[in-house]
């Protein structure tokens, strides 16, 4: 689960005493667990906190999609800030993974070309096997997706992935584009740490609805990412 993107999380944040209720939960069911002399009511609790916590960074997903679609309104009512850097000072998620769960729950859950049924199948993966198939979706490509629902594991997803397009997909060969706070584009290839100029947006006049929603239409699609 450590890679999945409801646990990473760009700033730390102070708990409470309800958020520390769960070790206390956890303490209660390991001593259930030694006076039954039996493991399988621990490792129940474990399995139901591992179904939840990947269901609430589903569930997440669609929060900062459906805030997205609506941020005009918002804007228009007098709120100057972007969506990424509100995100960042209320959550603690960096504009980039803000972009991510957007992405993720647009390109699969409102896409019409993917079947209701295949689209409840596709809430119980992972999220990081979801990751592996945002691009595939939002492209359009020629995807098994009854295959793809059917997948018990990552490996199984991501080879279908490369079966329709190819090895370009790996991390080593993506090409990703990064956009700063000033506007500039940037392109980088694979783990190389060289990003290469590319072009630059006018963010400044984001104030303006129309630049706006031009600007993240651009980010959203081309999988641009905010630094």
């Amino acid at each position: 689960m450590a890679n999945e993107l409801e646990n990473n999380y760009d700033q730390g944040f102070l708990l409470n005493p309800q958020d520390l209720k769960i070790f206390t939960d956890v303490d209660e069911i390991i001593s259930s667990s030694l006076i039954q002399g039996d493991p399988r009511p621990a490792l129940w609790f474990g399995s139901k906190m591992r179904r939840e916590g990947q269901i609430r960074g589903l569930a997440l997903s669609k929060l900062l999609f459906e805030l997205d679609r609506h941020w005009e309104m918002f804007q228009s009512g007098g709120m100057d800030e972007r969506i990424e850097d509100l995100v960042f000072v209320e959550m603690g998620i960096s504009p980039q993974t803000t972009r991510k769960y957007i992405g993720l729950w647009g390109d699969l859950f409102e896409n019409p070309d993917i079947e209701d049924d295949i689209k409840r199948k596709l809430m119980g993966k992972s999220i990081q096997s979801l990751l592996l198939l945002k691009a595939a979706a939002r492209d359009g490509d020629d995807i098994d997706w009854d295959a793809v629902a059917g997948a018990e594991s990552g490996a199984e997803i991501r080879d279908l992935v490369r079966g329709v397009r190819g090895p370009t997909t790996s991390s080593e060969s993506a090409v990703t584009i990064f956009l700063d706070r000033e506007g500039s584009l940037y392109a980088r290839r694979g783990s190389n740490p060289d990003k290469f100029p590319i072009g630059r947006l006018f963010i400044d006049d984001m104030e303006d609805s129309t630049v706006a929603k031009a600007i993240n239409r651009l980010v959203e699609r081309g999988g641009v990412i905010w630094l």
